[in-house]
């Protein structure tokens, strides 16, 4: 598919134009990364995201995080007040598998990444996480407040992603 992404606002100032090879009947994301700039530190190219969710169990629900905030570091993220740990060391560009967790609202850590998943924590946030819903939560903005402008702080979005549904064959008894 031809994929072309222009600056917000202004459809003549095109800042990605190629060909990506993507399969037909498959589910993908594309994520917008990196800096559009003459002095930009992190190149801009897209992400593509294969969206490979299996429909989670009920009373379960899948997610994934995406790293896309350019000057933060390799992160991990945990649970708030527990040793659960949903990500670790994830890096620029990098994506997790889905993970299967309960169902219900969580208040989890992005963290600077360690080998004990207890680095500083870089943002909080609050989610809340339906039964038999796959998600994929971005880290995007900047981290340093000397490189944010007033619309790139650092925040976490998740999105409700695509789900497959798996037919197992009928197996004689």
């Amino acid at each position: 598919r031809q994929v072309t992404i222009t600056a917000a606002g202004d459809e003549e100032a095109v800042v990605y134009d190629e060909t990506l090879a993507l399969a037909s009947g498959t589910a993908y994301t594309v994520a917008a990364a990196g800096e559009v700039s003459a002095d930009a530190a992190t190149e801009f190219a897209p992400v593509v995201l294969l969206d490979n969710a299996t429909e989670p169990d009920n009373e379960t629900a899948a997610v994934r995080l995406v790293h896309l905030s350019p000057d933060a570091p390799a992160v991990d993220v945990t649970v708030e007040g527990s040793d659960v740990v949903l990500a670790d060391n994830v890096t620029y560009g990098g994506a997790t598998d889905y993970l299967t967790v309960p169902e219900g609202d969580y208040t989890v850590e992005i963290r600077a990444a360690t080998e004990d998943n207890n680095g500083t924590v870089v943002s909080t946030v609050d989610v809340d996480l339906d039964d038999e819903t796959a998600y994929t939560a971005y880290a995007v903005g900047y981290v340093d407040p000397a490189n944010a402008s007033a619309d790139t702080p650092f925040r976490v979005v998740a999105t409700e992603d695509a789900t497959l549904e798996v037919e197992l064959p009928e197996q004689d008894e």
